[in-house]
């Protein structure tokens, strides 16, 4: 079946662009995250967990129509990883872009929303739960993944708009958090 071998590429991708976010950013004095970060990314571990778990043994199938959706997404998803991993190494190069007030800081990914690494996260596992998962699954694996986006995002955005409050409120009323269109965050 080609659409699980081509969904571990693009897993394989996206962890690539996570593991190369992390080279780039290693060594820089990096804020502690909130002990609710790590509760966040267990959420979304087992969110991911259960878009992959079969319990079912016979398979319906899927409609064209719907994979088609899967496999137009999660390829994007993937660029979209790939361009946040190579454009910023993380919140400390965004808020040194939100302090000067450049705007090449915020060019690429961090033009259109404040997380893009969740953006594609979100992608990644909604395309695979098109593609893959039950309906059962489906419906217990995207809110855990959700919630645990929804965490780690308020976490950095506190991070954020704890050292460069000012700035920050300016740039989170225009960049939406990770949903372009439909999700602004709340925070001070």
């Amino acid at each position: 079946m080609p659409v699980p071998w081509g969904f571990c590429g693009l897993w394989i991708l996206w962890i690539l662009a996570l593991v190369i976010r992390s080279i780039r950013s290693w060594g820089r004095d990096r804020a502690r995250r909130p002990t609710s970060f790590i509760g966040g990314i267990l959420l979304i571990v087992a969110g991911l967990a259960c878009l992959l778990a079969r319990v079912f043994p016979v398979d319906l199938g899927k409609l064209p129509i719907v994979l088609a959706a899967s496999m137009a997404l999660a390829p994007l998803a993937a660029l979209l990883a790939i361009a946040a991993a190579m454009h910023l190494t993380g919140h400390r190069q965004l808020e040194a872009a939100l302090r000067e007030g450049r705007d090449s800081g915020l060019a690429g990914p961090y033009r259109w929303v404040r997380c893009p690494m969740y953006a594609s996260l979100l992608g990644m596992a909604l395309a695979t739960a098109l593609a893959y998962s039950s309906l059962l699954m489906t419906v217990i694996g995207m809110p855990l993944v959700l919630v645990g986006i929804e965490i780690g995002v308020y976490a950095e955005d506190r991070q954020l708009a704890d050292r460069v409050q000012e700035v920050f409120i300016e740039y989170s009323s225009h960049v939406r958090a990770y949903i372009r269109f439909l999700h602004k965050h709340f925070l001070l």
